[in-house]
């Protein structure tokens, strides 16, 4: 049910978009260079600086199942957006404010900075912002999607606004990749974390402003809620004698085309998961007195309800096999940049922050989103009869299989570095393949989790995709720590990252490839949502 009813469309979408932007600026210029600050200013290690990053944004990346689950339930996603941006803007203050704790003198010779970054203010608001921008990420893709839902081809357009969207994420991110970092680390760190403060302010304004052209859907409840009532209702009936492959049951659902979901409409029975069914289950002659008085969910589900459950078990399989880009995907903050550190970084006189070197990363997207959506789409279309090009599934797997090569290249290039002290720009190939596997991963996984996911969930589904980002950063810990662990015992040669960084980099090759094939398996075994009545 639409409670406001704007213009909605691309209109409604150019809002969304530069105010996508905007936030996305302020998230990178905070994670692209973190681990150099934490380096210079809290002087940890290496592996602590990259293992507080990964965890940090994995944190990111987990807050959006709060902002999802109140914008499904309660508030909308129009109010979740604002209210979260409320606590997103003082964790960039206090973030800003933590980095004037020290002088902005340096060392040279026997001179020495004493004073240092006070760590609890600085993970205080590192974590604030994590919270904060819970909001804006679980509800920006599927809130704009919502917009083009009227349009004449809603699934391209959806597919079309998926890619723009991680196109201007990537705008965001070349600036604070490449201006921001200078501004950092050769001007001043509090004022490179001021700039992206403003955007923050910058990026609540623009989405405001597009209020009087946006559509709203009705909450409908809490999910969390409806998918403990169909366990439970199974549970109660499971030992009940009705069955509803025999003649004598049917199952339970609400007259006509309206649905007991708040803001959705009824989803077909399917096979599969048929223990479930029974949370649906009556007796044929009792389906009229459960029209006039229904029970309570506990006791007795729809069949949508039932159907939002088993959409999200079908989903769960090609979701965990995701995780493992994400693992990758964090290098180029993390260890890619630790990487850079040991390679010739001067060009021409001028000196190459290692941590700008990401700024590939996101010219690889700014190059193949436009190159995929004007010249590859419609070619696509004509040969595969596919609206949006690539499915949102085809897309994810083309991400992994360009994930597997970079992996390999960074290896390739660390043996090389090894022996030779190469220039930084070396490790330009395996950003850009990063980056274009980004698009193809990132942008196919939000389009497949947008479309598959029922109406009243597309909030906390779509969070639950981002879900993968943090685990991906939390097995990126892992792994470092366990390397670390393993590689650093006897010989005294120290571990893989700090002298044999490409076997790291050959390992993640070889999961992603064993990923890869998993992820085959499951989109050969999924099965389509039913369309709605």
């Amino acid at each position: 049910m639409i409670i406001h009813h704007g213009t909605a469309g691309w209109w409604a979408c150019k809002f969304i978009l530069v105010s996508l932007s905007m936030e996305r600026l302020a998230y990178y210029a905070i994670v692209t260079n973190m681990v150099i600050y934490m380096s210079s200013k809290l002087h940890v290690s290496r592996a602590s600086a990259a293992n507080a990053v990964s965890n940090w944004m994995g944190t990111c990346n987990l807050t959006p199942l709060l902002g999802g689950f109140l914008a499904d339930s309660y508030l909308g996603e129009f109010r979740t957006i604002n209210a979260f941006f409320g606590i997103y803007l003082p964790g960039m203050i206090l973030l800003t404010l933590s980095t004037l704790l020290h002088p902005t003198c340096h060392s040279t010779g026997s001179h020495t900075c004493s004073k240092t970054v006070n760590p609890a203010l600085l993970y205080t608001a590192l974590y604030v912002i994590a919270v904060g921008s819970g909001g804006p990420r679980s509800c920006i893709s599927s809130f704009g999607a919502f917009q083009l839902e009227e349009s004449d081809d809603p699934a391209s357009n959806k597919a079309s606004f998926f890619n723009w969207s991680y196109f201007f994420t990537n705008i965001g991110g070349l600036i604070a990749g490449t201006a921001l970092v200078y501004v950092q680390q050769e001007v001043s760190w509090p004022l490179g974390f001021a700039i992206p403060t403003v955007a923050v302010t910058a990026s609540a304004m623009i989405f405001l402003m597009g209020w009087p052209r946006y559509k709203h859907k009705q909450p409908g409840g809490s999910p969390l809620t409806r998918v403990a009532q169909v366990f439970v209702a199974t549970a109660r009936n499971r030992s009940t004698r009705i069955e509803v492959e025999h003649a004598n049951a049917t199952l339970y659902e609400l007259q006509g085309e309206s649905s007991s979901i708040p803001g959705s409409k009824q989803i077909q029975h399917t096979a599969g998961f048929g223990f479930l069914d029974k949370a649906a289950a009556i007796a044929r002659d009792e389906q009229t007195a459960f029209e006039n008085s229904p029970p309570t969910g506990w006791r007795l589900c729809t069949v949508t309800q039932i159907e939002e459950v088993k959409i999200i078990l079908r989903l769960m399989p090609v979701w965990a096999t995701s995780i493992i880009f994400s693992t990758v995907f964090i290098q180029t903050s993390t260890l890619f940049v630790q990487q850079g550190q040991e390679m010739r970084n001067r060009i021409s006189g001028f000196k190459v922050p290692p941590a700008s070197l990401a700024a590939v990363d996101t010219i690889a997207v700014i190059l193949t989103v436009p190159l995929y959506e004007r010249l590859l789409v419609p070619v696509l279309r004509r040969l595969a009869g596919q609206q949006s090009g690539l499915t949102g599934l085809q897309r994810m797997g083309l991400g992994l299989l360009l994930a597997m090569v970079a992996m390999v290249v960074a290896g390739v290039v660390e043996t090389h570095a090894m022996v030779h002290q190469v220039s930084i720009l070396w490790q330009v190939t395996q950003y850009f393949l990063v980056g274009a596997a980004g698009v193809f991963a990132f942008a196919g996984r939000t389009e497949f989790f947008n479309e598959e996911s029922p109406e009243a969930m597309r909030s906390l589904i779509g969070a639950l995709s981002l879900a993968t980002n943090a685990l991906g950063s939390y097995l990126s810990s892992v792994l470092v720590l366990a390397v670390e662990k393993v590689t650093s015992k006897g010989g005294g040669r120290g571990s893989w990252i700090d002298h044999h960084m490409d076997y790291f980099f050959w390992l993640l090759a070889a999961l992603v490839a064993i990923d890869l094939g998993l992820f085959l398996v499951c989109v050969r075994c999924y099965r389509f949502r039913a369309m709605a009545k």
